[in-house]
């Protein structure tokens, strides 16, 4: 199953998405997604994990949970969805900050 996360501290790391998931089952990856440009992280990643129902029990209790410092959110997430949902966060940070773009 693969599970959206977003609204990351900019401190949060791979590793503590790995961590913090495991809890819940297997978790075969996970990845924060950093700017090219700046090394700075996107505030969002992917967890891929090896059980459907750990990976509902995990989005379940740890969406609006806490992870350091930003309340996170967690969806369950296809590849058909994917792009429409980041283009969705990207106008979302766009009209907060003025000057994010994605070109999806």
């Amino acid at each position: 199953m693969n599970i959206f996360v977003a609204k990351l501290s900019s401190v949060t790391k791979a590793e503590d998405l790995q961590e913090l998931f495991s809890k819940f089952g297997e978790v075969i990856s996970a990845k924060v997604i950093m700017d090219r440009e700046t090394g700075f992280s996107k505030r969002y990643g992917f967890v891929e994990m090896a059980d459907d129902r750990a990976g509902y029990e995990a989005i379940e209790k740890l969406n609006n949970s806490e992870l350091d410092g930003s309340q996170i959110i967690s969806h369950s997430i296809k590849a058909g969805e994917l792009c429409l949902y980041l283009y969705k966060v990207s106008e979302s940070l766009k009209k907060k900050s003025g000057r994010f773009h994605f070109a999806g």
